[in-house]
């Protein structure tokens, strides 16, 4: 395995920890700051890596031109310096989501859903009570899920709205292409 790919390889990791974070505020963000160091030092680790072996230098000024051009690598780059050097990454819990099991409303004489929201805008487990026509009462923990937004993002450079996880996912995919396609057209001595 390169170097590069060792590095894409971690900011993959940090992007599977903030799926797993995502309803706690001060463990995302800090996933997200070391998603974002990872993500920003992979074309440093490839030109490092890669800058001896002919051809590399000019592919990889072409390369870094076209990619550098998107607004929302230049607003992840932002945010990783500031992150590092002036203050944390700025978001917000701006959609809870549940996911609530199968119901047969024809079997039910009642059902509630508590949910309750704490300081952060994060929803905590919500329970869910139904009750049969049988009388059997059931009380289940339903899992919740919560979606981080930019809070720095201009609406310009993310027009369709979508959560921080899945802009990470969207850089992450066009790196991966990148490096694919580097590690396929020049091989290190």
């Amino acid at each position: 395995m390169t170097d590069t790919k060792d590095k894409l390889d971690e900011a993959k990791y940090f992007l599977q920890q903030m799926n797993l974070t995502n309803r706690d505020k001060n463990a995302f963000r800090y996933t997200l700051s070391a998603f974002l160091s990872a993500l920003c030092s992979v074309l440093e680790i490839m030109n490092n890596e890669f800058q001896k072996v002919p051809g590399f230098i000019s592919w990889n000024k072409a390369m870094r031109d076209e990619y550098h051009s998107n607004k929302l690598i230049q607003f992840f780059e932002k945010q990783r310096n500031k992150s590092v050097h002036v203050r944390p990454v700025s978001t917000r819990a701006h959609q809870n989501r549940m996911n609530i099991p199968e119901i047969d409303l024809t079997k039910l004489a009642s059902f509630s859903l508590v949910a309750k929201i704490d300081d952060d805008g994060i929803m905590n487990n919500p329970v869910l009570t139904r009750l049969t026509y049988e009388g059997e009462l059931t009380v289940e923990e339903v899992t919740a899920t919560s979606l981080w937004f930019f809070n720095d993002l201009p609406s310009e450079n993310n027009p369709d709205n979508k959560d921080v996880v899945s802009l990470c996912e969207e850089q992450l995919v066009e790196l991966e292409a990148i490096v694919a396609e580097c590690e396929q057209k020049f091989a290190i001595p």
